[in-house]
């Protein structure tokens, strides 16, 4: 276990490249994104599978919450168990504990072990003070919890063995 976690790391900085479930054969699939501001027009949905392939159309929208309705067309949606452009399932969840656990892709996956594994949880002020735009200021209080950790780190090792 590390013995410190200490991170400015923003959910955006996770969805250049997110994992899904292709939405035609279920296997695992890519979003890819190459714009440097994150914009949709540039983003493709590739699988390797089966060749499904998908490229957004131009849309300037954003949501961040985690009330978002799935359903919403038309936007990008970050913070929830899907991927921010094309609204698919993400590849990386599991049910954990009666919560669902996910990430985006495999670095994330990585970040979260790093985080729940860390004995000691430090925040360190930006350059204009605290914020409350850093992805630990943002996870789920189940997630942050010393007694679930355990319990958190059987499913992100259970994610990471998933092909």
């Amino acid at each position: 276990m590390a013995a410190t976690f200490d991170s400015d790391v923003r959910i955006y900085d996770f969805i250049k490249e997110i994992l899904i479930e292709c939405p035609k054969c279920g296997e695992c699939a890519r979003v890819k994104n190459e714009s440097e501001d994150l914009l949709p027009g540039d983003t493709q949905l590739t699988c390797l599978s089966c060749s499904y392939n998908r490229v957004l159309q131009n849309n300037s929208k954003s949501i961040l919450s985690e009330d978002i309705k799935v359903s919403q067309t038309g936007m990008m949606i970050i913070g929830e168990a899907v991927d921010s452009y094309f609204h698919q399932p993400l590849w990386l969840r599991a049910d954990c504990g009666g919560n669902e656990l996910w990430a985006y892709n495999r670095e994330h996956l990585q970040w979260l072990h790093d985080f729940v594994s860390a004995k000691l949880r430090e925040r360190s002020q930006g350059e204009q003070g605290w914020n409350n735009r850093s992805l630990v200021s943002r996870l789920p209080k189940w997630l942050k919890s010393k007694k679930n950790r355990d319990q958190i780190l059987k499913c992100i090792e259970k994610l990471k063995n998933k092909k």
